[in-house]
């Protein structure tokens, strides 16, 4: 019994102590969405993270420690950076940093979003980030007749997380307070248990594109905090294990 007693008080204090850990990390990951920039290298705290990140690509989550954090994109292969900051990130949230607007009017500017990743058991989540610069603001709505989502979304604005029924969509984009439709995307797959960014990106001189993303954690970022408290655990076992 008092084995017993003794083992269930180390994992329960192993469980606080990895509770208490991932409560000092946080995620981020980048969105390059300028469409006339060049490919980046992307520098974290003076380690190189991302390599040749090109636009339209949104990198998966980095775990990081809560706090300040300098982040630095460079053209590729090149040391000198076009954007160079410094972030706070909270601990438990998760970030994604987008590069906006055009490269050329050397108007190319980093934003900082807060991701949603906690899913929602019966529902699919979604929300829609704009990011073409000589695209108007939109509404968001379902197509053919159906309701607005979303009202005067303009460029560098993201709305929040939308709760919807699961299913297959066809989502339009529609300049402000009119019906001229400037992107839709067909047969949009809404899943439950699922969270995604749609991206509004490129530009209407060349090609406008809706890109959807899904908002997952990064594997690696969850599991090697829980992984810890899992070899944690079977030391604590084997410990005990030896107790006379």
């Amino acid at each position: 019994m008092k084995r017993l007693v003794v083992s269930l008080t180390l994992l329960f204090v192993v469980a606080l102590g990895q509770v208490a850990l991932a409560a000092e990390f946080s995620q981020m990951r980048i969105a390059h969405l300028s469409p006339d920039a060049p490919v980046v290298d992307v520098w974290v705290d003076g380690d190189l993270s991302w390599a040749d990140v090109d636009f339209d690509i949104i990198t998966g989550y980095l775990l990081l420690r809560a706090g300040e954090h300098r982040v630095q994109l460079s053209p590729a292969g090149n040391s000198e950076p076009i954007i160079d900051i410094l972030i706070t990130l909270e601990g438990q949230k998760a970030y994604t940093m987008a590069t906006l607007g055009p490269w050329d009017r050397g108007d190319l500017t980093p934003s900082l979003f807060v991701d949603d990743l906690s899913p929602s058991l019966l529902a699919a989540k979604v929300r829609f980030l704009h990011a073409s610069p000589d695209m108007p603001a939109v509404d968001v709505a379902i197509a053919g007749g159906g309701p607005v989502l979303y009202q005067n979304l303009a460029f560098g604005q993201a709305t929040g997380y939308l709760s919807m029924v699961p299913g297959r969509y066809d989502l339009e984009f529609r300049q402000t307070g009119t019906d001229t439709v400037v992107l839709s995307i067909s047969d949009f797959p809404l899943n439950r248990m699922t969270n995604c960014t749609v991206y509004t990106l490129g530009s209407m001189e060349t090609r406008l594109i809706a890109l959807p993303v899904a908002d997952m954690p990064s594997r690696v970022s969850i599991f090697s905090i829980w992984v810890g408290a899992l070899l944690w655990a079977a030391i604590v076992a084997w410990f005990i294990s030896t107790l006379k």
